[in-house]
């Protein structure tokens, strides 16, 4: 699962997502064509990396 998440929502991609105003799960979402519950995933890892 953690390999899907960054395969299809890469960090520097999803950085600039962020950056362009997105921060809801489901604008995450939208965007990179996924379901909610797998952009809030890939947003926690992503919070993880970060500590």
């Amino acid at each position: 699962m953690r390999w899907a998440a960054e395969y299809l929502v890469p960090e520097n991609d999803l950085l600039d997502v962020i950056g362009s105003g997105l921060y809801e799960p489901w604008e995450i979402a939208e965007h990179f064509t996924i379901t909610e519950e797998f952009a809030t995933f890939r947003m926690r890892l992503f919070g993880a990396n970060k500590i």
